[in-house]
C-alpha cells in the first residue's frame, strides 16, 4: 500500500481510484477536519466541499456538482412537469442538506417566498437530507452527487 486516501460522497471519484495504486478508506467529516488530518499526516488525501483554504494545503477543484432538488416519487412537486419555482417549492417542507453559506441564502430566499411561517431545516449528513425526503416527505436540496 502506497497511501491511503479518504473520502466518502464522491462517487464518481471514488470509482477512478478504485484502480489506482493506494488503499481507500471512506470516512465522513467536516472539511475542516479533513483539513487537520491532513496537516497531521494522518492521511495523505482528502476530498473536501468548498471551504477557505489551509496554509499548507495544497486544494484544487476536481469536480463540480449542481444542487438539486430531491423528493419522494409521490410528492406534489415530484409529479408536475413544468418548471418549478421557489415560490411553489417554498409552500412545502423542506430540508436542504447544508453545504455552506449558498444554502444560507437558498434558505433566506425560501422564507421571503414563504406565505405561511414554518422551519427549514437544514440538516447533515446527506443521508439525513434523503432520508427526510424519501420517506417523511420533505423537499430536500443537495449537491448531486449526494444522492
Amino acid at each position: 500500500m502506497s497511501s491511503v486516501a479518504y473520502l466518502c460522497g464522491f462517487g464518481p471519484l471514488l470509482l477512478d481510484l478504485a484502480e489506482a495504486p493506494l488503499e481507500i478508506r471512506c470516512n465522513t467529516n467536516h472539511s475542516p477536519q479533513i483539513m487537520r488530518n491532513l496537516l497531521s499526516g494522518l492521511v495523505q488525501m482528502g476530498f473536501v466541499l468548498p471551504c477557505p483554504a489551509m496554509a499548507g494545503i495544497q486544494m484544487e477543484t476536481l469536480w463540480r456538482s449542481p444542487i438539486v432538488a430531491v423528493a419522494a416519487a409521490g410528492h406534489p412537486l415530484a409529479e408536475r412537469e413544468q418548471p418549478r419555482y421557489l415560490e411553489v417549492a417554498a409552500a412545502y417542507r423542506i430540508a436542504p442538506q447544508y453545504w455552506g453559506v449558498e444554502c444560507d441564502e437558498l434558505i433566506r430566499r425560501l422564507r421571503l417566498a414563504r406565505t405561511v411561517a414554518q422551519p427549514i431545516h437544514a440538516v447533515q449528513p446527506a443521508s439525513a437530507a434523503r432520508e427526510l425526503a424519501l420517506r417523511h416527505g420533505f423537499l430536500c436540496f443537495m449537491p448531486e452527487l449526494s444522492i
